[in-house]
């Protein structure tokens, strides 16, 4: 029975990062794999997607080597793990947590 349910589990997941690879698409970096075992609703997945796009675009603008591309596959997840740390804590507002991310990103790595 054990097995049945660990299967069932893994055939959900599996099922829900199709459904969102699906919806939003895949960058070379997304925050998306980092979302598909997690319990968002679409709705908040879709709204992480756009903060970490925004949050990215943040530091790329900056002219921060953690855009360059020795770094920018590190830093990119390194601010989709904040973001989605700061979800999980229940921060919603797309500007605090795209902030919060680019500030964290900063004060750890810069």
């Amino acid at each position: 029975m054990v097995a049945d349910i660990d299967s069932l589990r893994r055939e959900l997941v599996q099922r829900k990062r199709k459904f969102v690879m699906a919806q939003f698409g895949m960058a070379p970096m997304s925050i998306i794999p980092l979302l598909a075992q997690s319990a968002f609703d679409p709705e908040t997945i879709e709204t992480l997607v756009s903060v970490f796009e925004a949050a990215w675009r943040k530091v790329e603008q900056s002219g921060s080597k953690l855009a360059s591309p020795a770094y920018k596959r590190a830093a990119q997840e390194i601010i989709a793990k904040r973001i989605i740390e700061m979800a999980q804590r229940g921060e919603r507002n797309p500007d605090e947590l795209a902030e919060d991310a680019v500030s964290y990103l900063d004060r750890s790595y810069a």
